[in-house]
């Protein structure tokens, strides 16, 4: 069985692969989700990649590098990010991509657990990570 970082970089380079082919008329044909199109799902999911990098940064040094993005300003960023070229948005994602996987570059997601936040001004959990990447 493949280890939960070698199955992100598998993924990530699924769904990149799957972007370079896409046109920039494709990238704003509407997707399943309700009034996103392709390009608001893509720009979702780098930017809640920068989610993944922020605890990473947590659970390695104990500390919040600095203070995550807000509901509000994800959703400004979504709909700002949804309109660009699709070059532009595969390169995005896939730098983002690459790095999260840098900073999961020597965590062992067994031995380092997760920090869970229960809610705004509650200490954070740690607990060990038996998550999977879904294909």
């Amino acid at each position: 069985m493949l280890d939960i970082i070698e199955e992100v970089t598998r993924s990530g380079a699924r769904i990149t692969a799957t972007l370079d082919a896409l046109t920039d008329l494709e990238m704003r044909a509407p997707s399943t989700l309700a009034g996103w199109t392709r390009g608001h799902v893509i720009t979702h999911l780098a930017r809640s990649i920068d989610a993944y990098g922020w605890l990473l940064a947590v659970a390695r040094t104990g500390i919040e590098p600095v203070p995550r993005t807000d509901a509000k300003s994800l959703a400004r960023t979504v709909r700002e990010g949804a309109d660009r070229p699709a070059a532009e948005l595969a390169t995005d994602l896939r730098s983002r991509l690459e790095a999260v996987r840098g900073a999961m570059d020597g965590q062992r997601p067994r031995a380092v657990g997760v920090l869970h936040y229960q809610g705004a001004g509650r200490e954070p959990t740690r607990e060990a990570h038996d998550g999977r990447a879904r294909r």
